[in-house]
């Protein structure tokens, strides 16, 4: 397939790979990964030097804030969405043998957010982790 239609028809989505899920990688990382905090995010990290490279992320939202579950999905796909469209130069900045980062975004706020808002928060969040990671570049 080639042209605009097979454009179309990829996929644009924060894939399974990509995705913190293991219970164990998100418990090790609430023990001993580092905090950043931002005003309507915060964020636990870490590098896991037991896996070869790439950037793995966690997202999540407050029950006790957010009663209704269709409120806390929107703010998950808000943050997966601003995530997967800036984490790019991150993941390109983490050199090779170094291992993998493991992060977990945990929204704050009270109410909910814009997009434009959470993709600016989002963006701050990527700054600070390449300036950690990616050896100063």
């Amino acid at each position: 397939m080639e042209g605009p239609s097979a454009q179309s028809t990829l996929r644009q989505t924060l894939g399974r790979d990509r995705r913190l899920k293991s219970r164990k990688a998100i418990a090790e990382l609430f023990e001993g990964g580092e905090r950043l905090q931002y005003p309507l995010l915060r964020v636990r990290h870490r590098l896991d030097t037991a896996r070869e490279g790439g950037v793995k992320a966690a997202f999540s939202a407050s029950s006790r804030v957010f009663r209704r579950a269709v409120d806390r999905n929107r703010i998950k796909r808000l943050m997966r969405e601003a995530w997967r469209r800036q984490v790019g130069p991150l993941e390109a900045g983490l050199t090779s043998g170094k291992g993998g980062v493991d992060i977990f975004l945990i929204h704050q706020g009270k109410e909910l957010p814009e997009y434009a808002v959470l993709y600016a928060q989002v963006g701050r969040v990527v700054d600070s982790l390449m300036k950690r990671y990616c050896d100063g570049r």
